[in-house]
């Protein structure tokens, strides 16, 4: 695993998952980016994504060029067979080397707001809004001699000005010079400043001007193309290109690719033909469509899923790497050969998925097939459950909401001004602040002014406007003295009868009880 390839990534101006997949993919490989080849389970794994999103944006990074697929000598895809029977993965090597491509970026950035000018579109017309970036993108099934070359580049130009800036596709040959020099003694100046990175020799000029050059062996290369994007067909070569649009789409495919591709039956045809030619476009749905009647007892939007259950068992057992000739001549690659086998009047197909023991078979377990009864009862399950934690989610956040705005101690009334101090929150050591309403608060001042088990402690403020109207009732009922109180040696000194004295109560019991000559407040000249 390489460190810095995967840091790399991380910082590029790849999409969330395309980045994901990427940066697991790379992980399995060596430090350099070369011998990728793990499995698709594996990599969903360690991405975080499902294996089916993998087999969807794998084929995207290889259009892009992050992932170049090894071959042998005959140009075949290299294919790693693990231990186990049936797994097997296609070997890739890495080159990043187009991310540092300003016009990458460029190409990302107009990809993310197609896709938001198309989901605007499908949510104002209350369409599906689950589009996928680079779904639009096609790139020629081509092979390349040299696996150095990527298909990044030619796919990451933006369309204002993808053809005005790029330097002709090959360099000019000796024999296109020299006719050019024959009617333009300028051409060969001209053919030069094409392409400022090469300089062409004095004697290349000389043996340009001859008037019969030979072609060189390498001018006799057979369809070159820019940027290596492998061989294109004569006619293809031929036909006009417009500059603007230099890989126009048809409608066919542009309609597939935006609105077929959500539908079940694009779903089953991009199952079938991952990269389906604007024929096999029209002459599959309609058979994708039949496909699809004969799942009439699965539940609606789910035939889809149980279509492609089918297709991938079929894949599975006639397709894997001890599978015999006549296994592997029942392999389904074309939605003629899925509609035949599903027609037969034995049906083979469906009889032995449906009596399948999926849960003791080991090449359905290591592929991710199941039984796509019991996989959609447990998709269903789970919405289900789904739903009802929301629910639940929403009535207890209704619930706080309601509660918020309640008093904390009674929780009946709204709370007002006035706060008290709560329970000591552990993390940080500090009180909570309750909001309590005016009553609660009044409450806890006249519990902490009479004092708690004899003793008043942490007294709290009176709530502002409390005490206002009891204080002319206290002035009133308190005892007002009723005698000619005179000078004693600590002060002011009232007499027996005084109504103070009587408000003393037990504290002066003992003076009330003491002979009169004795008590305080006694009355010396009475006395002599």
């Amino acid at each position: 695993m390489s460190f810095r390839l995967v840091d790399k990534v991380k910082k590029s101006c790849l999409p969330g998952h395309l980045k994901a997949i990427l940066e697991a993919y790379l992980s399995f490989g060596n430090k350099d980016g070369t011998s990728i080849r793990p499995t698709a389970v594996k990599v969903g794994k360690r991405a975080g994504r499902s294996q089916r999103t993998v087999e969807r944006y794998a084929p995207v990074l290889v259009k892009l060029g992050l992932l170049v697929h090894e071959r042998d000598t005959d140009g075949n895809f290299l294919t790693h067979n693990y231990a186990k029977a049936g797994v097997w993965a296609y070997v890739y090597h890495a080159d990043l080397s187009s991310l540092d491509n300003p016009q990458i970026v460029a190409s990302f950035e107009l990809q993310k707001a197609i896709l938001s000018e198309k989901r605007r579109a499908a949510a104002e017309s209350k369409g599906s809004r689950q589009l996928a970036l680079f779904d639009t993108d096609k790139v020629a099934e081509t092979h390349t001699d040299n696996l150095s070359e990527t298909l990044s580049a030619n796919l990451s130009e933006t369309p204002t000005a993808k053809m005005s800036d790029r330097p002709d596709p090959i360099a000019p040959t000796l024999r296109s010079v020299a006719d050019q020099t024959q009617t333009d003694p300028s051409a060969v100046s001209t053919a030069v400043s094409k392409k400022e990175s090469k300089q062409v020799s004095p004697s290349l000029a000389m043996l340009a001007t001859a008037p019969s050059a030979p072609p060189l062996p390498s001018a006799e290369k057979k369809n070159p193309t820019p940027q290596g994007l492998g061989l294109v067909s004569e006619a293809k070569k031929n036909q006009p290109q417009d500059p603007d649009n230099p890989h126009p789409i048809s409608e066919i495919e542009e309609e597939f690719w935006t609105e077929e591709i959500f539908t079940e039956r694009g779903e089953l045809m991009c199952s079938i033909s991952p990269k389906p030619s604007v024929a096999a476009i029209e002459k599959g749905l309609p058979l994708c469509d039949r496909i699809l009647e004969h799942f009439d007892t699965v539940q609606e939007g789910y035939k889809g899923l149980a279509a492609t259950m089918v297709l991938k068992y079929n894949r599975t057992h006639r397709g894997h790497q001890y599978a015999t000739k006549d296994d592997r001549k029942l392999y389904i690659r074309t939605p003629e050969q899925y509609l035949k086998a599903l027609d037969s009047d034995n049906a083979a197909l469906i009889n032995d998925y449906l009596t399948h023991d999926f849960d003791n078979c080991e090449l359905c377990l290591q592929a991710g097939v199941f039984g796509y009864r019991k996989l959609i009862a447990e998709i269903i399950t789970e919405e289900r459950k789904k739903e009802e934690r929301k629910r639940a989610a929403e009535i207890q956040r209704a619930e706080e909401e309601r509660k918020a705005k309640l008093c904390a101690r009674c929780e009946k009334v709204p709370f007002g001004k006035m706060t008290l101090e709560g329970a000591k929150q552990p993390w940080n050591g500090n009180h909570a602040v309750l909001k309590v309403c005016d009553s609660c608060y009044d409450a806890e001042y006249e519990s902490r002014v009479s004092g708690r088990g004899g003793l008043r402690v942490n007294l709290i403020d009176p709530r502002p406007g409390y005490l206002e109207p009891r204080r002319p009732a206290e002035e009133a009922a308190k005892p007002r003295c009723t005698c000619t109180p005179y000078q004693g040696f600590d002060g002011l000194v009232h007499r027996t009868g005084c109504a103070l004295m009587r408000a003393a109560g037990p504290r002066n019991s003992a003076a009330a009880a003491a002979p009169e000559h004795t008590r305080k407040g006694f009355d010396h000249e009475e006395a002599e």
